[in-house]
């Protein structure tokens, strides 16, 4: 499965390619969430330095239904499912250019058990080294109680800049003898549904108008890529490294 999905990825450009005059886009929706194309324009004006770290991550609200146990049967596991977001985020800050150096990956089925016989998990953490000395670290998690909670840190050289970073719902909070409540999002929706419209209106516009389109295919090959080497490496227990032009040095283990 996880061979597979990059293949198809691979195959999805080669095809794009075949027929220049057709837009092809693949849709990773935080791209066109307001809070991080501010977060992008702050970090191009140069206001955190150099970005050299960036801590992500995707947490869905618990879902106690069973869903996600049968969704691992062909989902590609959480790092592609889920990561995949954040690992565009980083390909986005860091630059189209950058290249994996290692990567490594731990995970734990705290509340699911029943993922293991799919070789998933419902909480794992993975990072990846990049050859231009940046570093990428990732949490994804299926067992939140609050309700979604997708977060990121841009950390550079001289500051950093956070993306909701206080997960909420809307701009209310509750004063109550117990305390201060917060409600925040209950799914991905809840947080990136706006993100969804612009995503669609860019495309539109590229379509129709012609104009560019805000990502390159190729980038979201990688990012898939880099999920799948990601999961490769929590279920082997084993890093993953490559040469300095992307080439992997150990086979693979899966």
């Amino acid at each position: 499965m996880l061979i597979k999905i990059p293949l198809k990825c691979r195959a999805v450009v080669q095809a794009a390619k075949k027929k220049p005059h057709l837009k092809v886009m693949c849709g990773f929706s935080r791209r066109f969430d307001d809070s991080y194309r501010d977060a992008y324009a702050k970090m191009e004006q140069g206001l955190i330095g150099r970005p050299a770290i960036i801590r992500s991550q995707t947490c869905d609200k618990f879902d106690p239904s069973g869903f996600y146990v049968e969704y691992a049967a062909w989902s590609g596991g959480v790092f592609v499912d889920m990561s995949v977001h954040d690992i565009d985020l980083s390909l986005w800050f860091f630059g189209d250019e950058v290249l994996p150096k290692s990567i490594s990956a731990h995970g734990i089925t705290a509340v699911q058990p029943e993922l293991k016989k799919y070789n998933d998990y419902d909480n794992a953490v993975g990072i990846v080294e990049f050859w231009n000395g940046k570093i990428a670290y990732y949490y994804c998690s299926r067992m939140m109680a609050a309700g979604q909670e997708d977060t990121t840190e841009i950390i550079g050289t001289e500051g950093k800049l956070t993306v909701n970073g206080n997960p909420q719902r809307n701009f209310v909070n509750l004063y109550h003898n117990g305390g201060i409540t917060r409600e925040i999002p209950h799914n991905f929706m809840g947080r990136f549904s706006p993100a969804f419209v612009q995503e669609a209106n860019d495309f539109t516009a590229a379509c129709l108008d012609n104009t560019p389109l805000p990502m390159k295919l190729t980038n979201a090959v990688k990012a898939v890529e880099i999920g799948s080497y990601l999961q490769e490496a929590l279920v082997s227990g084993k890093q993953i490294h490559f040469d300095e032009i992307g080439r992997r040095i150990e086979k693979a283990q899966l």
